[in-house]
């Protein structure tokens, strides 16, 4: 962090919830600006942004007293998570498990993409798509089935959890390979400029920055309306991911521009390229998800 009218330089180490935190002394009351360079965990390449604080005399608060969270269970399914999705005729793919959540009637779902739904017309019927464990690359035991199936500029789908395995879903956890798990504590709205992480079966949990609030702006394409960009290296595998920031839900990951990693490394490296040629993953903010589902709620606790 820069405080540019005293020349001062701090460095602020990201927690392991993505978030870093600072106290800081201003020489004078008022507006100040400040340059912070954020950087992801694990070596992620950092971003700049610009803003300018209003500067206020300190106030005496007690803390109030905070109950660590429940640490998860050894076999907790988390956002990142891989998932098998199967229809009826068999057909499906790898997909990565979102928030976790409750209903309206209090029931066990996941948010997660949409489209990860290979038959969405059969929501409701007995024929709905089964969203499956992943166990040494082979299909595992069902989980849950899809209730809903939105394609397009909404692109979400919500997995209610069979009973048998709803406990396991009782989490607010994101997962961190390596690390300890992320727990989600709100939900919040993206913004130009904001430090991001993202945690997918495919590419794991990285971080990068939002760089567009209105992904249709670039791409001029009707199903990108209403999404937001995050500049970061998605796959296939990686739809339904969960994008946070900090411990906030901000979106689902929905749709990426690189089809492998040696692309998004390529494109990464190469000067002169404009943003939108960069790795970037589409996601849909989960408060219009959440808008359309009255009663859905993003677990954080």
């Amino acid at each position: 962090v820069n405080e540019n009218s005293r020349n001062l330089s701090y460095v602020v180490p990201v927690g392991a919830d993505g978030t870093a935190t600072m106290n800081w002394t201003p020489e004078n009351a008022g507006k100040a600006t400040v340059d912070a360079t954020f950087s992801g965990r694990d070596g992620v390449t950092g971003s700049t942004t610009t803003q300018q604080l209003t500067i206020t005399a300190a106030t005496t608060t007690t803390p109030k007293p905070t109950t660590p969270g429940t640490p998860p269970a050894a076999d907790a399914k988390m956002g990142g998570d891989r998932y098998q999705s199967t229809d009826a005729w068999r057909d499906g793919g790898w997909c990565s498990l979102g928030f976790n959540g409750t209903d309206g009637a209090g029931h066990a779902v996941n948010i997660t993409a949409g489209h990860c739904d290979t038959n969405p017309l059969a929501v409701g019927t007995p024929d709905a798509t089964g969203a499956y464990e992943v166990v040494d690359n082979a299909r595992g035991e069902r989980f849950g089935t899809f209730v809903k199936a939105v394609l397009g500029s909404l692109d979400h789908g919500l997995i209610k959890i069979d009973d048998n395995f709803a406990k396991r879903f009782e989490n607010n956890y994101v997962r961190v390979p390596g690390k300890a798990p992320v727990p989600i504590t709100g939900v919040g709205s993206p913004l130009l400029g904001q430090p991001v992480c993202l945690s997918g079966q495919r590419t794991g949990y990285h971080c990068g920055e939002v760089n567009s609030l209105d992904a249709s702006v670039s791409r001029l394409e009707e199903d990108s309306r209403g999404k937001f960009t995050v500049r970061i290296c998605g796959l296939q595998g990686d739809s339904g991911s969960p994008v946070i920031t900090g411990t906030m839900a901000l979106g689902i990951a929905t749709q990426s521009n690189k089809k492998s990693q040696e692309d998004c490394d390529l494109f990464e490296s190469l000067e002169d390229l404009s943003d939108y040629d960069r790795p970037t993953v589409e996601a849909v903010p989960i408060k219009s998800i959440l808008a359309d589902n009255p009663g859905l709620k993003v677990r954080t606790n």
